[in-house]
């Protein structure tokens, strides 16, 4: 895995696993880019956690998970933060991107940005 340069981006990544192992390789690969303060991955469930400040939330989810977190999501996420998704779009919205990326097998990455609440 490859993680940006310290610094290099102003955004606040906030990520749920449910596996503890996952979290602990995924918090050592942050700790040893030097990510600390701008990235951490927390155990628990990704429908009860808490994302109020994130600035980005990435997702690994089937598109049925993706359609329950929605409200979440658009609860606690600010106007402006993203939502990066892997293979799995999310219901209801529109991406801001789309982008297939090729490796063994071909990926797609759907990029969301939370918009103002409607008045």
């Amino acid at each position: 895995m490859s993680l940006p340069r310290p610094g290099r981006y102003k955004a606040k990544a906030v990520g749920v696993e449910i596996s503890p192992k996952l979290v602990a390789s995924a918090s050592a690969e942050i700790e040893r880019a030097g990510l600390t303060t701008q990235a951490r991955v927390m155990q628990g469930d990704v429908l009860q956690a808490d994302l109020t400040g994130a600035d980005v939330v990435t997702m690994y989810l089937e598109t049925e998970l993706n359609a329950k977190l929605r409200p979440r999501l658009e609860k606690f996420l600010k106007p402006g933060a993203r939502v990066v998704t892997h293979d799995y779009p999310v219901p209801g919205w529109k991406a801001t991107r789309v982008e297939k990326v090729e490796g063994r097998v071909m990926h797609t990455i759907y990029l969301y940005e939370i918009q103002p609440a409607k008045q």
